[in-house]
Order: C-alpha cells, then sequence, then structure tokens
C-alpha cells in the first residue's frame, strides 16, 4: 500500500472500474467504457466524492482470463488506498463468485469497503443490498460456468465430427462454408514481377514445406527457416501481416498439424504451437484437406529439428554403446583422468582403479548433464556463423550427416596439400640449383604436372566441399531447444559433442557445505568449446570411452 499524504482519508476518495467484452459486439454492443465513466464520475460529484483513479480492461469476464486493471483496483480497495469503488454493473465487476464481493465487504481488518453497481442500484453500505450483490456475485458465476460448458460442448461436437471450430484457419487455409471443414486457399493473390509468377496462399505455405525438405534429384538441398524466410522476402511475398517474413513463424507453421488436415487445439490456453486433437477414445481427427502430406510435414520437422542424420552404426556387438550424456567428455580437475558414470553420479575414475588422485572430483549426475545442456544452447544461440566454433560444429554436423561427402572433402584437401607441397619443393628446388645445366630440361614437363595435380586438386576440393550443411536450426533458440527436446540419447550425445571436446570438472571445496548441498555449475564445471580442424592436421581425435 502506498503510503498516504498527511490528512488523507480514504472515505472521501472513490475509483472507478469499468469494463467493456471483447465477446460482445453488433446490435449486443454494451455501453462503452468512456461512457461509462461518465456516469461514475456524475455518481460520485452526487455523493461528495473525488474521482482517484479510473481502472480500465477491455476483456472477457470468464473466470481464467486475465483483467489486470481489475486486480489492481480489487488490491486498491482492500488495501484502504480508496474507501470506495465504482462499477457500472455487477456482471462488469466480476464472474468469480461471492468471494471476489466478500473480501471488500466483510475483510478481515473488520472496516468495511463500499462497492457500488450502478446499474443494478446496489450499494453494500445498505445492509439489505449486502445479500443481493453476494447472491447476484454466485449466479454471474453460475452463469459463467453454463455458459463456458455450452460452449465447450459445442466445440468439441464440432471438432469430432471434422468441423473447423478453432476460429480464423491458419495461413494458406480457409473454411469451407458448406462442410465448415477447412481446404487450401488456392485463390491467387500476389504476382512476382520479376519471374511473372502468381502465388496463391497455399502455394507459399507448400513452398515452406518443400524448401524445408528439399530435393536431391533436383540437387536442392533442405534449407532453413532463415533461407526460406530470405527467398520469400526476396520475391516480394508478403507474410500474414502483410510486412516481412521471419524465421520463427515460418518454423511454428511447419509444425501445425493442420497443413496435413488434422483437428488441432492448443495445449496452454491459446498459445504456442497447436497439436492434434484426440477424441476422448485418443483417435485424432481429420477436419478437411491438407496442404501437405503427412510424410512432407514430418520430413520437414525433422529437417528443421535436425533429426534427419544417418547415424553410424551404434549397436555393432552390444560394446562400447555409451549408456550416458556425458561418457567420455568428463575430466576429472585433480588428475586430468575420466569421469566415468557410477549409480547417480560421474566419478574420477581413479577411485575405482585404485590410483591416487589430489582432488578427486564427483558430481551428481542430474545437475551436472543439465547445466551442460544449458551452456550447450546457450553457446549455440549466441554465436554468430562465422564464429570458430560454429565453423567447428559446422564441420562435425557434416560428418555425422553426411559422412561418405565429409571422408572426400577430406581426402580432396588432403590431396590438394600434397600437390601445393610438390610445386613449392619443386619451385625451391630449381632455386636451389638442382635444375641447372642439363637437368634444366626436366624442370618444364615436371613444373606443368605438378601445376595440373594443384589445378586438379582445387577441382575436386570445391566439387566435394564447396557445398556446405545448414546448421541454422542449431542457432536458433527455439529450434535448437526442440532438437534437444526430441532427441535420444544418441544423438544428445552427438548434438553436444558438435560444440565441446572436453568438460573439466573439479572438486567441492573442503568445507563449503552450500557447495555440497546444490550444484554449482558456474564455479565448477569448466568446458573446452570445438575449434575448427587446423588446415595442417589429419590426426583423427581422441575416441570415446566406453561406458
Amino acid at each position: 500500500m502506498a503510503t498516504p499524504e498527511a490528512g488523507y482519508d480514504p472515505t472521501d476518495w472513490v475509483d472507478l472500474y469499468v469494463r467493456k467484452s471483447t465477446k460482445v459486439t453488433g446490435h449486443r454492443a454494451e455501453l462503452s467504457t468512456d461512457a461509462q465513466e461518465a456516469l461514475g464520475r456524475e455518481w460520485a460529484k452526487r455523493e461528495g466524492l473525488r474521482v482517484r483513479k479510473v481502472w480500465k480492461d477491455i476483456a472477457s469476464g470468464f473466470k481464467d482470463v486475465a483483467r489486470p486493471d481489475y486486480d489492481k483496483a480489487l488490491n486498491a480497495v482492500q488495501e484502504r488506498e480508496v474507501g470506495t469503488l465504482w462499477c457500472f454493473r455487477l456482471d462488469r465487476w466480476s464472474r468469480k463468485g461471492a468471494r471476489s464481493v466478500l473480501d471488500i465487504i466483510d475483510p478481515e481488518d473488520g472496516v468495511p469497503r463500499r462497492l457500488i453497481f450502478h446499474g443494478d442500484y446496489l450499494d453494500s453500505s445498505q445492509q439489505r443490498d449486502r445479500r443481493q450483490i453476494i447472491n447476484r456475485a454466485e449466479d454471474a458465476r453460475e452463469e459463467s460456468e453454463r455458459t463456458s460448458f455450452r460452449v465447450r460442448e459445442t466445440k468439441n461436437y464440432q471438432r469430432d465430427h471434422g468441423m473447423w471450430a478453432s476460429g480464423r484457419p491458419p495461413y494458406g487455409m480457409r473454411v469451407n462454408r458448406l462442410s465448415r471443414q477447412i481446404e487450401p486457399d488456392d485463390d491467387p493473390f500476389v504476382c512476382v514481377i520479376s519471374t511473372r509468377t502468381e502465388w496463391s496462399r497455399a502455394q507459399v505455405a507448400e513452398r515452406w514445406f518443400l524448401e524445408a525438405i528439399g530435393d536431391e534429384e533436383k540437387n536442392m538441398p533442405p534449407r532453413s527457416t532463415r533461407k526460406i524466410a530470405t527467398g520469400l522476402n526476396a520475391d516480394g511475398i508478403p507474410s500474414s501481416q502483410g510486412g516481412k517474413w521471419s524465421p520463427q513463424v515460418i518454423y511454428q507453421r511447419l509444425l501445425n498439424p493442420v497443413y496435413a488436415g488434422w483437428q488441432v487445439t492448443r495445449m496452454n490456453k491459446g498459445h504456442g504451437i497447436p497439436t492434434r486433437y484426440l477424441k476422448e477414445d485418443g483417435t485424432p481427427v481429420k477436419c478437411g484437406k491438407g496442404i501437405v502430406t503427412d510424410e512432407q510435414q514430418q520430413a520437414a520437422v525433422d529437417t528443421i529439428k535436425g533429426h534427419r542424420i544417418h547415424h553410424m552404426d551404434r549397436t555393432g556387438s552390444g560394446q562400447g554403446k555409451a549408456k550416458h550424456l556425458l561418457t567420455g567428455l568428463l575430466r576429472c580437475e585433480g588428475c586430468a583422468r575420466r569421469m566415468p558414470c557410477t549409480g547417480k553420479s560421474y566419478s574420477c575414475v581413479a577411485y575405482k582403479a585404485g590410483k591416487p588422485c589430489p582432488r578427486r572430483a564427483s558430481a551428481s549426475r542430474a545437475p551436472l548433464e543439465a547445466w551442460v545442456a544449458h551452456l550447450w544452447l546457450a553457446q549455440l544461440t549466441n554465436a554468430e556463423p562465422d564464429d570458430p566454433i560454429m565453423i567447428a560444429v559446422a564441420e562435425r554436423w557434416t560428418a555425422l550427416t553426411r559422412p561418405q561427402e565429409a571422408e572426400e572433402a577430406k581426402q580432396a584437401r588432403t590431396a590438394l596439400k600434397r600437390a601445393e607441397a610438390d610445386l613449392e619443393q619443386l619451385l625451391k628446388d630449381r632455386q636451389a640449383g638442382v635444375y641447372k645445366g642439363p637437368a634444366a630440361r626436366y624442370f618444364a614437363p615436371l613444373l606443368e604436372d605438378a601445376t595440373k595435380a594443384v589445378t586438379e586438386a582445387q577441382a575436386t576440393l570445391r566439387r566435394v566441399g564447396g557445398a556446405g550443411v545448414d546448421i541454422s536450426f542449431l542457432m536458433e533458440e527455439e529450434s535448437a531447444r526442440e532438437a534437444w527436446k526430441g532427441a535420444d540419447l544418441a544423438l544428445k550425445r552427438d548434438l553436444l559433442r558438435l560444440a565441446i571436446d572436453r568438460i573439466t570438472v573439479s572438486k567441492v571445496p573442503e568445507g563449503d557445505t552450500v557447495a555440497k548441498n546444490s550444484f554449482r555449475g558456474w564455479e565448477r564445471v569448466d568446458i573446452e568449446w570445438a575449434k575448427p580442424t587446423p588446415e595442417d592436421d589429419e590426426d583423427e581425435g581422441e575416441g570415446a570411452a566406453e561406458d
């Protein structure tokens, strides 16, 4: 409660609360908030009260709808910042039942506040009105619940029978007026002058999916949502809001099952990405014709989430298959030995092997894994595309997803280095006088051969190593989170190792009881981030340890 000025008497002041519903329009339109405020000021003048504050909401009165000014108005009168709160009608006030008025007219401190409901001719300072105010508040709550139930039942019936019941359909779709089902919106709406091509909204939506999937036969690699958005903007195709396309909007729409013709619902009250609607028996419902097939949508989703990976064979004979996320990455600060997982903790291997370690480190598995995943996400989503770590990630992602291409590129780089070295040695020998006198006639053909070898090696490297992979899904926070969330253990291990070479864990300081009871990753974990492969480094890295 704000400290009142000297001589301030709350009973001299009144706050006005005005509200208009967003749900009622047309001939049923309600009294405007300005008109409600004017009535409130007239009432205050007649009563000899001064208006301190006008609280205003444009929102539904249903129980679960947030109304910021309602909460502030309620708090102001409860805290005795004012003695009276005026509202046009009781149903403008709240549909939360008797509790919304009892806290004011019968407060714990025993000092009643005054509630005025102008249109209902109710005044809580009048004993005869108190019960009616409580009863009317309960009536409003019951009516709200009955209305909510009827609306839910109607919408569930429509959804169960394949009719669209979720408001305006998404971009690229429209509702058939006869069947009430969705269908592609194939009416042309824009023409790209440079290519003389007409686009419908359905074709634009289909373009998201086809570009995300790619086409190997047409030599069209999958495109990230960022590149899809860039292409649409370059073609002058406006977004649903008439402006530029953003990667985030395209990402969210690629995940929407409605584009494959499925009935959808939102799991968190209007926010987030829609999911398939399920009937009571757990079966999904088709709600019309989609723009793409289930297979096309799944391929696009897998691509943007980074799940379309040709994994190396991890099964083999069953030996060497890691069972924990950080196996092979962890090192003990005290002795630099590995830290395998035993039970619920990662511990220095020296303890199990009976070898000495001056500062044997150990850390609980769950908080350590969560901390490393948090740092991994922060590092990638805050990096620029040309940062060394992202260059290293791109190299490793190529090796993981396109192992054959990566090996061909590696061999081509090796061949180019050898050809360049041979040419350099030939020129050094010429300068040193090796090809003087009778030997001079050998230099020209050797120079031609060496130069040709360099040129051919350069051409081979351009052919097999020129097309880079797309790792932009790891640079957008939401898509990176989705990739991590949807990955299995093997893929999570791969994703971590794209950016991390080594993790050193230190021992909890002696006598630090706080650190022993809580994991302080910023003090105990040091990560060695990946670096691009040096041009002259052809050695293989250290293999992962077995769990």
